[in-house]
């Protein structure tokens, strides 16, 4: 069964979450909102998918399962708050809040509704990374000098970010 998906924010990070899930086998991307009706209206065409102004709107149709946060930083509590009250899972960009007491209420906020709230810190969970960590933490590459990281959008944020 494949899950309901809807990105939230469709600038820099919300366009890449919103290409690399729209081909995605174990979900489901059924829609963008973004206030910016130009943006939002070409990226949902691209996609074959929805596009919405407000997050109000996404409900009118077919609720999703789940959103992934990507909106600007400032938004981010506002928004995961909403989804929570909604009983929607949520995956939001970093950071969660700005305040550490904000991000934890979030936290227990989704524990109390049996929700998933994720960060997108996947540096965590890529297999690059995890081994490497594991390979350090078991001494089995020898004492850490340098370190050089790499990711996947490489290409700097435009400088109006």
């Amino acid at each position: 069964m494949t899950s309901t998906f809807a990105i939230i924010g469709a600038g820099r990070m919300g366009t890449v979450h919103a290409r690399t899930l729209a081909g995605h086998s174990d979900l489901d991307l059924v829609a963008i909102v973004e206030p910016n009706t130009a943006h939002g209206a070409v990226l949902a065409a691209e996609l074959g998918i929805r596009h919405v102004e407000t997050t109000e709107q996404l409900l009118e149709a077919d609720k999703p399962d789940a959103v992934l946060i990507a909106s600007p930083t400032p938004t981010h509590p506002e928004l995961v708050r909403w989804a929570l009250d909604h009983d929607l899972h949520v995956l939001c960009e970093k950071p969660l809040s700005l305040d550490p007491a904000t991000g934890q209420a979030l936290v227990e906020l989704a524990r109390e509704r049996s929700l998933v709230l994720q960060v997108g810190f996947w540096r965590r969970f890529s297999p690059p990374w995890a081994t490497a960590k594991r390979l350090l933490d078991e001494d089995a590459i020898g004492r850490l000098l340098m370190l050089r990281l790499s990711q996947w959008d490489a290409a700097p944020p435009p400088p109006a970010f």
